[in-house]
């Protein structure tokens, strides 16, 4: 019996728009969640990926943690992400032990930016 594909939920925000979070990053609309994509793995866990948008034309260094499924999905070692200006980086979290929607994901991801 072949194994089914992985199931994959897309949880999207408003494109044009994307989503305002906490932290000196998203505070400041520098950077907005632009969408939240859901991946099942192998072990039942599900893979999250937060789609991060850089609102402005030069790139910037930042780092990201979030807190939702009543667990730390990202980042616990404080690693800097860089987005290019005006583009969007898929940033993986998890494993989450549901899918996580993007108003959960927007209300406790923080995204900041060294000065």
């Amino acid at each position: 019996m072949d194994a089914a594909p992985p199931a994959i939920i897309r949880i999207q925000a408003d494109e044009e728009a994307g989503q305002a979070v906490g932290g000196t990053c998203g505070r400041a609309g520098l950077l907005r969640l632009a969408r939240v994509q859901a991946e099942r793995r192998s072990d039942g866990q599900w893979g999250v990926l937060v789609h991060v948008r850089n609102t402005t034309p030069r790139p910037i260094l930042f780092t990201l943690s979030l807190r939702a499924a009543g667990r730390e999905l990202a980042n616990p070692g404080n690693q800097p992400y860089r987005v290019g200006g005006a583009e969007t980086l898929a940033v993986p979290t998890g494993p989450s032990p549901r899918p996580v929607p993007t108003a959960e994901v927007a209300a406790s991801l923080v995204l900041n930016c060294p000065m």
